[in-house]
């Protein structure tokens, strides 16, 4: 983080990453969908790629930059709380014993891992 950008690292490592799939799009036949996308479509990718990736990694990289790496690092095991709660609060998933119990697994090998 002190040699580098890594706001553009991460902007660089995607885009490298985007290129590299374009082989197995057009062998898989799919590359032409490209030019036939909606604006919907197009709204879309666009929104998710803002809120998804430019967003998300910036606060990541901002949390890294002044928490520390054991931290930060740390909470990537709670990101499936976030497609949990989604799904409970906005389509209407009832929320179970297994649910709890994964939760509950999941906050206390954070809490472990930051308090090791």
């Amino acid at each position: 983080m002190k040699r580098f950008n890594p706001f553009l690292t991460v902007a660089h490592v995607t885009m490298l990453g985007g290129l590299c799939l374009i082989p197995f799009s057009l062998a898989g036949k799919s590359f032409h969908r490209i030019f036939t996308t909606c604006l919907h479509g197009w709204l879309a990718i666009l929104f998710f790629s803002l809120t998804c990736s430019l967003f998300g990694y910036y606060i990541w990289l901002y949390v890294l930059k002044r928490v520390g790496v054991v931290v930060t690092s740390s909470f990537v095991f709670a990101e499936p709380l976030v497609p949990v709660m989604f799904a409970i609060t906005f389509l209407e998933k009832k929320l179970n014993l297994f649910i709890l119990a994964g939760r509950l697994l999941i906050f206390m090998g954070v809490y472990l891992a930051i308090n090791e």
